[in-house]
């Protein structure tokens, strides 16, 4: 597959909607998505539960799994409705006469108990005094659409301060969060606002199954502002389209889309946020993607990451079938040992092979059970090759200081050594090394970034 097929399903939703999704915060280390928010830097503490961790994590971001189910429709594709969550600097921008009560109704991966706030401005640019003002915040632990209870209702200043926090009047665990910009400071034609971050408590929950199918991508409808399907004259018009086929082997996935001669993606998938590698033509750079798929697995939403680890586009996709289609370039794709195949490619060709899907618990060197599959991967590919030595490097993001970082990466890369070995692999065959934050594969310096630079990789000696 080519570029250009790809760019195509990129297009299909930023023709009607417009772009870019998701961010999360977190101070603790390797399992964070961010720098601490305003109110602490203290290390984050679990709660009396082991279901549930009370963090400096933004929950209403696209890096933490948070997607939109129902969103204005914005001015244009710049100033898209995803870009609240997409933790960089874009803002969302109303139509011109639709300045009040627009709302925004925001799926959430677990159960969530919202604390606190922070807001930050859009732009006065494009309109004086069109920065949001009246906010209603509401969640609904019943459906996207009934059983909403309000637990924050405040008026914004013009200057707000991002850092400035929003105390919930009510802490009430919920699946979905709506939030309603009433109006804005002063402009009568349109409103604004760059982001809305939530922080409290999330119930960890094991990394969603059954994602295995075809996908298909779906556009904004005008009247419920809802996604629904394509109509066979929209997607002709759309121009360039394919579905995307992927296979879920334990928390592996792999995959291409429908027209794809060459392309192909492989990664692993963290709760219901999966991260990509997507190969797209011979010799061209690997495209970094961060994809969630919200309500069980019905909808997908894939965002590609450029340099700076910001989110360069947003499309979105439903789930047509439990069959995928086939991916020629993927030998054996019809069987469970696809994404051996390919990891197994990577590490002939390059003696490197990144592997995502490796699943730790929360600031933790132990290894979750549902990270089993990758890992016998790794040990059926050191059978077949038994000439081969393996180094296991640990890397993480920069949040939580130099030292905690170091060491907990040393941990983790210890940990899939020992589990190698306890599967039968010599251990004379292996080494392992922790880099923490030293050798970053994305800017640190945004959620999405850091989300790319927690992972293994594999280095064949």
């Amino acid at each position: 597959m080519n570029n250009n097929s790809f760019l195509g399903v990129v297009l299909i939703c930023l023709m009607a909607i417009s772009c870019n999704l998701f961010d999360k915060q977190d101070n603790g280390g390797a399992d964070s998505n961010s720098a601490s928010t305003p109110e602490s830097t203290a290390t984050p503490l679990r709660d009396d539960t082991d279901t549930s961790v009370i963090a400096d994590t933004n929950y209403l971001s696209f890096a933490s799994g948070a997607a939109l189910l129902k969103f204005p429709i914005p001015d244009s594709m710049q100033f898209s409705s995803h870009n609240i969550l997409d933790g960089g600097s874009a803002f969302w921008l109303s139509r011109e006469g639709e300045a009040t009560n627009q709302e925004f109704v925001i799926a959430l991966p677990g159960e969530t108990t919202f604390k606190r706030f922070s807001f930050i401005n859009g732009s006065d640019y494009y309109g004086e005094g069109s920065n949001a003002k009246d906010i209603l915040v509401e969640v609904s632990n019943t459906s996207a659409d009934s059983g909403f209870q309000k637990i924050l209702e405040t008026s914004l200043p013009n200057d707000i301060d991002p850092n400035e926090l929003f105390a919930a009047t009510s802490e009430i665990p919920a699946r979905y969060l709506k939030f309603t910009v009433k109006n804005s400071i002063s402009n009568p034609q349109r409103v604004s606002l760059g982001e809305i971050k939530g922080y409290g408590i999330q119930k960890v929950s094991e990394s969603l199954n059954g994602l295995t199918g075809t996908y298909r991508a779906v556009d904004q409808d005008e009247k419920s502002l809802k996604w629904k399907d394509f109509t066979p004259e929209e997607m002709k018009g759309a121009g360039s389209y394919s579905d995307i086929f992927i296979r879920q082997n334990g928390t592996g996935l792999i995959g291409c889309e429908e027209q794809g001669e060459f392309d192909y993606f492989t990664g692993g998938i963290d709760g219901n946020v999966a991260q990509l590698l997507w190969h797209y033509v011979p010799d061209d750079p690997i495209k970094n993607v961060v994809t969630s798929f919200a309500d069980n697995g019905k909808y997908m939403f894939v965002v590609p990451i450029n340099e700076e680890g910001n989110a360069s586009s947003f499309s979105a996709f439903q789930k047509v079938s439990e069959t995928p289609g086939l991916c020629p370039n993927i030998k054996g794709f019809d069987q469970d040992g696809s994404s051996n195949s390919k990891l197994q490619e990577s590490l002939d060709k390059t003696g490197r092979a990144v592997v995502y899907g490796i699943n730790f618990d929360f600031n933790s060197d132990k290894i979750r059970d549902e990270s089993k599959t990758v890992l016998e991967e790794i040990v059926k590919i050191l059978k077949d090759n038994e000439g081969w030595k393996m180094v296991v490097e640990g890397h993480t993001d920069n949040v939580g200081g130099e030292r905690f970082n170091q060491e907990l990466s040393e941990r983790r890369a210890a940990s899939v050594l020992g589990y190698l070995t306890k599967a039968g692999i010599d251990a004379s065959r292996l080494s392992s090394a922790g880099y923490g934050y030293s050798k970053p594969v994305a800017s640190n310096e945004t959620e999405l970034g850091r989300a790319r630079n927690r992972r293994v990789e594999l280095l064949k000696q």
